[in-house]
């Protein structure tokens, strides 16, 4: 397959910015595209807390439901680069080059990764509660972000989901560089983004008209309707 050819995209939304009123209409224009899937044995899962104002409205349109699959990313201790990302299952992607140019000891590296592995465990137990992770083998996911900063951080919960043996792995995000999307895509069966961009620098901020970090409590309470039982 060529690279990018699971890439779907929106012509006539590429290179733009400003292009959603809010998170909850690029959620709607997404469940537009992945129409085929309403009402299908698939689940949503929000891999953070920008996520879930997207993925609530696609579980609405697509009569689904949400789960939560969040990784962080693994900060160097000095600058704050990113040196990789651990998914809620502790599953650990680590960018080699990143990791080789900061010269951490082994020791400093493990620290780090601890760090990022208790900070996805909580975000879990942030977004989802005491709901457990459903059994994921031999069914279809939607993994939901409202947009695609460090495609290292999305990878590595397409690892974990890979590990819990999916069926097939859907990546949704409203925006992302071009590029980031093709490495994120390898991983992916497919890749729904309807606003690609291409060179320069890269915020998912100017992808929106409104925009506003969520809190935890406000996440969950967005995809709390479409939790599956406890």
């Amino acid at each position: 397959m060529p690279r990018g050819s699971n890439i779907v995209e929106r012509p006539d939304l590429r290179g733009r910015t400003r292009v959603f009123r809010s998170r909850a209409a690029a959620g709607e224009l997404l469940a537009a595209m992945l129409r085929s899937y309403r009402e299908d044995d698939a689940i949503i899962l929000t891999a953070d807390c920008g996520g879930a104002a997207v993925a609530a409205p696609m579980a609405r349109e697509l009569n689904l439901p949400v789960s939560a699959a969040p990784a962080v990313p693994v900060r160097a201790p000095s600058d704050g680069a990113i040196l990789g990302a651990v998914a809620w299952d502790g599953t650990v992607l680590l960018d080699d080059d990143a990791t080789r140019r900061q010269q951490l000891l082994e020791s400093q590296l493990e620290q780090v990764v601890a760090r990022a592995r208790q900070a996805a465990a909580q975000a879990r137990a942030a977004l989802a509660g005491e709901h457990p992770m459903p059994d994921l083998m031999r069914r279809t996911v939607v993994l939901v972000d409202d947009g695609l900063a460090s495609d290292v951080v999305l990878r590595a919960a397409l690892q974990a989901l890979a590990a819990a043996e999916a069926a097939r792995v859907l990546v949704a995000v409203p925006t992302a560089p071009s590029e980031a999307a093709a490495r994120v895509a390898e991983q992916a069966f497919a890749v729904y983004c309807p606003n690609l961009r291409d060179g320069g620098a890269f915020s998912v901020a100017e992808a929106y008209e409104e925009w506003a970090e969520l809190t935890p409590e406000a996440a969950r309470e967005l995809i709390a309707p479409f939790l599956p039982p406890a």
